[in-house]
């Protein structure tokens, strides 16, 4: 099987030969995770200790939380490798425990379905994507293994999560965010829909953002009096699940969702890109009390930029008057087939 490379690639191996002492590559099942630490392993000279949680014998390695122990197992090693490291118990404190006392180590872990892992450790290096797709030559052999994707790991990482007993629920809640992709969400509604709480939505959420199966966007807003900011939109970080889930995998001249499914393509790539190359920025939509809106708005130091998202090249544009008004400085973008690539891409 090809291998492709990832972006963050480059930026683990120097962090590992510089400043980073635990580097943590966390992301659903599937995604390379696993590929990715071979291929960092052929590219470094360090020697190293290679783990995998799900194999008891390696955890049984762990289980003694005490430095001696610790030192006795790595030897001269100098970086420890733990893959599936959300199968171990206590790993978080595990791990700060041998970087706070064993001098030089460094530490590159891998995982799928530990939530709080995150909050442990440090900032993740987040692989997304599922690059096995492209392996596939047939149609209905993509379809199926988005499926299996959704049915045998997804569901069952949401399903390990303490607290997380209703399954169908949780699909239902996929399903809406489904069809209302760019568009504004209640809690209070979905909440009513799904005879739940509100609170109970907006948990599960925030479980499947940790899953990095959908991703939250805020309103923007200088001026509350005039600008939308209670509700949020969500996407989804990758097409071809949102399509499974909503079990639609029509060509686009068939399908009537198809400015939905570009304005979520764009967003996901642009976050992806973002992380990339960690870049330092706040992300919205932008709507008015009168109705005039804008897809996404980045905010950096630099200022803002609007960017209105059309699938069809020929879509005339023009610029809100109310944001033009309030915001006059900012950059204005229109988005579209022939210029999308300059801003998801390096090429």
């Amino acid at each position: 099987m090809k291998y492709i490379k990832r972006a963050i690639e480059d930026d683990i191996l120097n962090d590992l030969s510089t400043k980073s002492k635990v580097i943590l590559i966390y992301g659903i099942r599937r995604v390379g995770k696993t590929q990715l630490i071979k291929h960092i392993i052929q590219q470094t000279s360090m020697e190293y200790l290679l783990l995998n949680g799900e194999n008891i014998e390696h955890t049984d390695l762990l289980k003694t939380r005490s430095t001696a122990n610790y030192k006795r197992l790595l030897g001269k090693k100098k970086l420890l490798i733990i893959d599936e490291a959300q199968a171990i118990p206590e790993i978080g404190i595990k791990l700060k425990l041998m970087i706070d006392t064993i001098p030089d180590l460094k530490i590159l872990a891998t995982g799928s379905s530990s939530f709080d892992l995150n909050n442990q450790v440090g900032e993740p290096l987040v692989g997304r994507g599922y690059p096995e797709l492209i392996h596939l030559d047939e149609r209905n052999e993509k379809i199926e293994y988005l499926k299996d994707q959704i049915n045998s790991y997804l569901l069952k990482d949401i399903i390990a999560f303490e607290g997380v007993k209703k399954r169908d629920k949780i699909v239902s809640l996929l399903k809406i965010i489904a069809f209302r992709v760019g568009s504004e969400i209640s809690l209070e509604g979905i909440g009513r829909e799904l005879q739940i709480s509100k609170n109970t939505v907006d948990k599960y959420l925030d479980l499947l953002s940790k899953l990095f199966v959908i991703h939250k966007v805020s309103g923007f807003s200088r001026n509350l009096d005039n600008e939308i900011t209670k509700k949020s939109k969500w996407f989804f970080m990758d097409n071809g699940i949102r399509n499974a889930i909503i079990s639609n995998f029509n060509n686009f001249e068939l399908r009537d969702d198809i400015g939905k499914l570009w304005e979520n393509y764009f967003i996901s790539e642009r976050i992806k890109y973002q992380s990339y190359h960690r870049m330092q920025v706040n992300n919205y939509f932008w709507r008015h009390k009168n109705q005039q809106e804008i897809d996404w708005v980045e905010e950096t130091e630099s200022g803002l930029s609007a960017f209105e998202i059309k699938w069809n090249p020929d879509a005339k544009v023009r610029i809100p008057k109310q944001w033009e008004k309030a915001y006059s400085t900012a950059r204005f973008i229109v988005l579209n087939r022939d210029n999308f690539l300059d801003f998801i891409t390096d090429i």
